[in-house]
């Protein structure tokens, strides 16, 4: 499993009232990562991310398109076996996309989503 340091529901690090900061064994929160990593973000890797700005945010966007790229992401996690499901949704009022899916492991099935905005 994936060890890595606990993220609220907007993506921050999460802090105990103590200050300190958690560590958790979360493929979930690896996963939200990736989803929320925008293409060539990485100067040392342009090639790693989600295409937000070129294919998510756009005027007329291919809700197909964009599932295959979250089933493709989702998909590069050894624990994902199958990705169940994989819906998308797009608001033009409010020109936010949202991703709801569902992984199999070997251990879970995962329901999560991402929004994109």
């Amino acid at each position: 499993m994936i060890k890595d340091l606990a993220l609220d529901t907007s993506g921050d690090l999460y802090f105990t009232k103590d200050g300190d900061v958690v560590v958790t064994d979360s493929l979930r929160q690896a996963i939200q990562i990736k989803l929320r990593w925008s293409l060539a973000e990485w100067k040392y890797n342009e090639e790693l991310g989600i295409p937000y700005f070129e294919k998510i945010l756009v005027k007329k966007p291919n809700t197909q398109e964009i599932a295959n790229i979250i089933r493709s992401a989702l998909m590069e996690f050894d624990e994902v076996k199958n990705v169940k499901s994989c819906v998308v949704e797009f608001d033009e009022d409010e020109r936010k996309c949202t991703c709801r899916f569902t992984v199999e492991t070997s251990d879970e099935i995962i329901e999560s989503e991402v929004e994109y905005t």
